[in-house]
């Protein structure tokens, strides 16, 4: 269950691999000068940096999970 959720965000991201390196670098960093800073909510911030990136990982993996199904 959880590869083929995983195949579809990979190919949803396979086709937009360009935006998403812009945005995890973009919250990562906002969110590493809020918690800096201690103003707003970082932890929003750097989860979804974290979500960019599984978005990024799932387009590298993207091609192997359809060997698999």
């Amino acid at each position: 269950m959880l590869i083929h959720i995983l195949y579809y965000i990979g190919v949803f991201s396979f086709y937009l691999w360009f935006v998403w390196p812009f945005l995890f670098v973009f919250f990562l960093a906002y969110g590493i000068a809020d918690l800096v800073k201690g103003t707003g909510k970082p932890v929003v911030k750097l989860a979804l940096a974290g979500i960019w990136l599984l978005m990024i990982l799932c387009s590298l993996w993207a091609p192997t999970f359809q060997n698999m199904m």
